[in-house]
């Protein structure tokens, strides 16, 4: 450490120091009172330069008479120390010590002017010194008791462990149970008071029993956490009462409850009021996300290793299919065949209950879930993110919350933009031929139904035209209303992927809004095709063949330019035949194994019949038909 250069000396000149340091230094004026800290400053450095000795520092202060100045007028007694003057020199030592400590001999010097100053002066206790003062120059002073610097150190360990660490509180619900009983039927009326009730009475009273009882803070905090997630409905009654406590408090407490659920074993039996609880509170920026999430388990590193065994084990299974073993013959190699394969499913039935069960216990799933129950989607869009190497969709009631709120979206724009009761075109054409209610025809055994086309046609226009738009009669013109797709919709739909294949009505209803989505401008457009790569054309793949379902995409890609079909295209393929998704390349791979099995059998006599089945293969995974 560099040393410190003296201060300019303005008070105490080469003029003062001669007249100090002389043998009879005569009188000296008072000080001004605004300049008694320069004053006694510059003394001390005075005696670290060894221009004065300890006994003429003292000489100078009584010289200056700056206890007078200090205290407003003269001492009561003779001999008294002001308690502003013995401040002020602690203040100072402390400052100059720490200015000179790279310099051993200055340091030396203004450790003997306070060993003179506490000892044989007595204008400093030695107790206000200790106060002030760093360790190291008390011990340069020899001011420490004995044992010196070590023994002092382990002192004041013992002495804040005592003053900091102790409890000296009731903190367990057994030994002040009056209280904490009083407590609980407070909490319990809480869910039922009113607004007004809560702020005038029941508030006070928690108070009240806190200090009566002498409860500890942080149990009752932790009680009305409880009493909040036992009581739902009354969540913002809650809300005010938390606001009373510390919440910086608040991720512990929270982190407390999650992990006793570890600590037990049963992490999978965390209760999902817990959940909803703690989404409730990160929704209200009570809590932050950051603080609660390295309480949840697992780490991020067992998740990944979780995910990465399961990934490995269904590609595994995928890349099965369709695979024969040519070199099994004879009755015995066929048995022993068999009884591996069961021993193989068996193992993977096994090793699936394990990876569900490890699913069960994922604490950060179930908070996701619940924040998306909820509707707090901000919140679950970061959970989301966060906790991407958990495969969060591929946890079923995350899935079904994703899509329950993508469903109650689109079908607010669904009822407003599009015909409530339509009929099939199929079943309007049966009534309008005279053939009784819809779907039942009266046909005997080996005849064949023949409808009269011109007969039975429509005038009505078809489903895809009946919107209730401003420009319904053009398919392009751009759409005036309000936007069919919320931005809950654009942002959640990727998220579920091709888990949309599990709801086929929600599937069609998102085809008919991106139709009229797509209408309003570039940006929609993108957004569309960002639907139509991520959760579309991938749950195409897993829907059982259909031609209505085939139909509806095209109706969305058919409005797109040429370049972006075709791209999209060759993304399905790469999303289809990659490892990501084994779900998606095991449907590819049975689709390659059907068109195969088709092309081998079709004939000049079966052209039709094998036509059909490889039209069903198509309808779903086309990709897969084209490069078979």
């Amino acid at each position: 450490m560099a040393a410190t250069r003296p201060p300019a000396c303005i008070l105490v000149d080469a003029a003062a120091l001669k007249r100090l340091t002389s043998k009879e230094p005569g009188s000296t004026s008072a000080i001004a009172k605004e300049d008694a800290p320069r004053f006694v400053y510059e003394l001390c450095w005075r005696v670290a330069e060894g221009e004065l000795t300890a006994a003429q520092f003292v000489q100078a202060l009584a010289l200056s008479k700056i206890s007078e100045v200090l205290q407003g007028g003269p001492l009561e007694a003779e001999g008294q120390v002001s308690p502003k003057v013995a401040s002020l020199l602690a203040d100072t030592l402390w400052i100059v010590s720490l200015e000179v400590e790279a310099e051993k001999s200055k340091l030396t010097r203004v450790a003997v002017l306070a060993k003179q100053l506490v000892l044989q002066s007595k204008l400093l206790s030695l107790q206000l010194l200790r106060e002030r003062c760093e360790l190291e120059f008390l011990d340069a002073s020899g001011l420490l008791p004995s044992g010196g610097k070590e023994a002092f150190k382990r002192k004041e360990i013992r002495v804040n462990t005592r003053l900091r660490y102790e409890q000296r509180r009731f903190n367990l619900l057994r030994e002040e149970s009056e209280g904490y009983a009083k407590l609980v039927c407070a909490l319990c009326d809480l869910g039922e008071a009113t607004e007004a009730n809560v702020e005038d009475s029941v508030i006070p009273e928690i108070q009240s029993l806190i200090g009566y009882f002498d409860l500890d803070p942080n149990r009752v905090f932790d009680l009305v956490l409880e009493a909040m997630e036992l009581q739902q409905a009354a969540t913002q009654t809650y809300l005010k009462l938390i606001s009373l406590f510390r919440v910086s408090n608040l991720p512990h407490i929270v982190g407390f409850r999650y992990r006793s659920y570890v600590k037990q074993g049963k992490p999978e039996s965390t209760a999902k009021s817990l959940h909803t609880m703690t989404a409730k509170l990160l929704e209200q920026g009570l809590l932050k996300l950051d603080d609660i999430f390295p309480h949840l388990e697992p780490s991020d590193e067992e998740a990944k290793s979780i995910r990465a065994e399961d990934l490995k084990r269904q590609l595994n299974k995928a890349k099965k299919i369709g695979v024969v073993n040519l070199k099994v013959t004879g009755e015995d190699a066929v048995k022993e065949a068999e009884r591996k394969k069961e021993e193989e499913t068996k193992t993977e039935e096994q090793e699936e209950a394990a990876y569900r069960h490890k699913r069960q216990s994922n604490q950060k799933l179930g908070l996701t879930a619940a924040a998306i129950e909820i509707g707090a989607w901000d919140v679950a869009k970061e959970l989301l993110t966060k906790a991407k190497d958990h495969d969060p969709v591929s946890f079923p009631p995350i899935c079904e919350a994703l899509t329950k709120l993508v469903e109650n979206s689109v079908n607010q724009s669904y009822s407003v933009l599009l015909e409530k009761d339509w009929v099939p075109a199929t079943q309007r054409q049966m009534k309008l031929a005279g053939q009784g209610e819809a779907g039942e025809l009266d046909i005997e055994d080996g005849e064949s139904m023949e409808v009269d086309t011109k007969a039975t046609e429509v005038k009505e226009e078809p489903v895809s035209k009946k919107l209730r738009t401003d420009n319904a009669t053009d398919s392009k013109a751009p759409l005036k209303s309000a936007s069919p797709l919320t931005p809950i919709v654009i942002e959640a739909v990727p998220y579920i992927g091709y888990n949309l294949c599990k709801d086929v009505p929600l599937f069609v209803k998102l085809c008919r809004l991106c139709r009229l989505h797509i209408r309003k401008g570039e940006a929609a457009q993108r957004e569309v095709e960002n639907l139509l790569e991520k959760a579309v054309l991938p749950a195409l793949s897993l829907i059982p063949a259909s031609p209505a379902n085939s139909s509806e995409v095209w109706d969305v890609m058919k409005l797109l330019p040429y370049q972006s079909r075709f791209r999209l295209y060759g993304q399905w393929r790469d999303v289809c035949e990659g490892d990501l998704f084994p779900a998606l390349n095991a449907a590819h791979g049975e689709a390659i194994q059907g068109t195969k099995k088709v092309l081998r059998r079709i004939s000049k006599e079966n052209t039709k019949q094998m036509g059909r089945s490889l039209c069903k293969i198509a309808h779903s995974r086309p990709m897969a038909v084209m490069r078979t």
